[in-house]
């Protein structure tokens, strides 16, 4: 073998012929796999709403004082989104099922 050939077999882009791009041989994998969804399904994500929807209602009632560190702003938007829930729950007819926990 001379010097060439050797240095055409250690490099393949200097040797004669097409070459496979690399990304054929790359594996491909599902996108479920890779990145699983936090919520399959709008019904997971709907059995997940009560932790903010608990949020919201506590800051809806919250007085804005600036001791606390509490912005008016945040407390009117926390109102208006939670009235906005209840009217959409009273209009859409959505609540079936209740239950009410009093922790204190």
């Amino acid at each position: 073998m001379t010097e060439n050939s050797q240095a055409a077999l250690a490099d393949p882009r200097s040797s004669a012929g097409p070459q496979p791009a690399r990304r054929q041989y790359a594996p491909t994998l599902p996108t479920p796999f890779t990145h699983p969804p936090r919520y399959p399904s709008f019904v997971d994500a709907l059995r997940d709403l009560d932790d903010p929807l608990t949020m919201v209602h506590l800051f809806a009632v919250l007085p804005a004082e600036r001791a606390h560190g509490i912005p008016a702003p945040v407390v009117a938007l926390a109102r208006r989104l939670a009235l906005e829930w209840q009217a959409w729950v009273v209009r859409a007819h959505a609540l079936r099922k209740t239950f009410i926990s009093v922790k204190g």
